[in-house]
């Protein structure tokens, strides 16, 4: 059974704020940069990452239904903003497992305590 997501916290639009520009030079944080799936707005939303060999993984931890996730996997591709560099990414994927197996040892206890039961999960594009 996959636990529930937590709820998005007040405050959560004004902490991405803040944290943007750490977000795009930070070891374990990235900046997602997507496209509005109705408004055609370009947004950039801070993330937790998780790279090896050309694959991401992201913890969901307020599930797979927030407007970034649904946008990303709608427009199938997005840009990724990691250590100051843009890295395209396709094929985003929603993946069950409320073991965090995805995620590194350290972090595992912390996905679990968490109840993050899903991450996102994409390639590299070979045209970056």
């Amino acid at each position: 059974m996959v636990p529930m997501p937590l709820p998005v916290p007040k405050g959560a639009k004004q902490f991405n704020k803040l944290i943007l520009p750490v977000a795009r030079h930070a070891p374990v944080y990235a900046v997602i940069r997507h496209v509005g799936r109705k408004s055609g707005t370009t947004y950039e939303t801070p993330v937790a990452v998780v790279r090896s060999k050309g694959v991401i993984r992201i913890g969901l931890p307020y599930g797979k239904n927030v407007d970034w996730v649904r946008n990303i996997c709608a427009a199938g591709e997005f840009t990724l903003v990691h250590f100051g560099k843009e890295r395209r990414y396709t094929s985003p994927l929603v993946m069950e497992d409320s073991t965090a197996k995805w995620a590194p040892i350290p972090a595992r206890p912390i996905m679990r305590a968490l109840k993050v039961g899903s991450y996102l999960q994409a390639t590299e594009s070979s045209a970056s």
